[in-house]
């Protein structure tokens, strides 16, 4: 699959969920929180915990890759 984002795109609103998901998966220390929410780490950290989520529902999903291009 093929992919492109632009990460330096408006952040979105903050909802409380995010954090609570952050806590729950135990890999996230609370004092970074605030940094995740800002662009451009927001978007891969919300891949990252989308992608955690999933893990009870869909177990048989091996893989969760993000590339970074060496973009100016």
């Amino acid at each position: 699959m093929k992919h492109h984002e632009d990460m330096n795109d408006a952040l979105a609103p903050h909802r409380e969920r995010y954090d609570e998901v952050a806590q729950g998966m135990g890999c996230f220390h609370p004092s970074h929180l605030p940094d995740l929410r800002m662009t451009p780490v927001n978007r891969p950290w919300w891949d990252h915990m989308l992608a955690r989520s999933m893990l009870p529902v869909a177990p048989a999903l091996p893989w969760f890759v993000v590339v970074r291009c060496s973009c100016s």
